[in-house]
């Protein structure tokens, strides 16, 4: 960017006003504009880089909540029968299908809140 020139103007003895050239003036504001829009495009494309890397993080999240509630159900149906504790058989059973459905909800409401996010 051009420097501008001062221009001074006695108006009185020992008193000067200063001032610039027009067409100096006018090619300072045109390079400043100039470098504005360029500064502008550069943020929107880097803004719009962002929001795609974001909503594709978003997805691979939900479809992570998605796998992980599957694997959850799985579980429900392929629980040992035979309990590790004191527990009889049909307790170890009803604990073990409890545990793995609360984490398949918990699962499935956070796959619930990402996917809502990203409409």
């Amino acid at each position: 960017m051009s420097e501008l020139n001062v221009y001074h103007h006695e108006l009185r003895p020992n008193e000067y006003a200063e001032f610039y050239l027009k067409d100096e003036a006018d090619k300072v504001i045109a390079e400043l504009k100039a470098d504005y829009k360029e500064a502008c495009d550069r943020l929107q494309t880097a803004n719009l880089i962002k929001d795609e890397q974001l909503a594709a993080t978003r997805h691979n999240k939900y479809k992570r909540c998605l796998a992980m509630a599957k694997w959850c159900e799985s579980k429900v149906y392929h629980i040992r029968r035979t309990p590790l504790c004191d527990m009889d058989e049909h307790e170890y059973w009803q604990y073990e299908n409890d545990f793995w459905q609360r984490w398949q909800n918990r699962w499935h409401e956070l796959a619930k809140k990402l996917k809502e996010k990203a409409k």
